[in-house]
């Protein structure tokens, strides 16, 4: 009986098989590597470019927005720099800043934490008469006693 052709083909370059698989695979991390690289070279130019907080706040804030569906590090990060710079004197971001952060600390299964954030926003959200968030808020809130 003969062999398939698909069995004489891989029975052949077999040995080279995993070889191809391993380069292929190096070749896909330099290029993530690569592209990060740019993303934070561009980050950095940008955050030069803004002059007041209120610039970088809303800049951080984006980008938390931004990585809120493929990366909770950065997600982490800027919401945390979001906070913090908003924190000194901009309470109506701080709605969203808080917001976001208690979002990262949702998605990483750090549910206390994240409801403090929560709870917090809800606070500033009242203060800086921010109605139309805190609905947004007491979802989060009830989506961590979910899981």
């Amino acid at each position: 009986m003969k062999k398939s052709f698909a069995k004489r083909y891989f029975s052949y370059h077999k040995k080279w098989f995993g070889a191809i698989l391993v380069f292929v695979g190096l070749i896909s991390c330099c290029n993530v590597t690569l592209s990060q690289n740019k993303n934070s070279i561009w980050i950095e130019n940008r955050l030069k470019e803004l002059k007041t907080d209120t610039a970088r706040i809303n800049f951080y804030i984006n980008l938390a927005e931004y990585y809120s569906i493929s990366n909770n590090d950065s997600l982490l990060i800027y919401s945390k720099k979001a906070y913090h710079l908003s924190k000194k004197n901009e309470n109506y971001r701080l709605v969203r800043a808080a917001q976001k952060l208690g979002l990262a600390y949702q998605l990483y299964g750090i549910y206390e934490t994240a409801i403090g954030y929560f709870l917090e926003a809800i606070k500033e959200a009242r203060l800086v008469k921010n109605d139309e968030a805190i609905p947004h808020l007491l979802t989060d809130i009830g989506s961590c006693y979910m899981f």
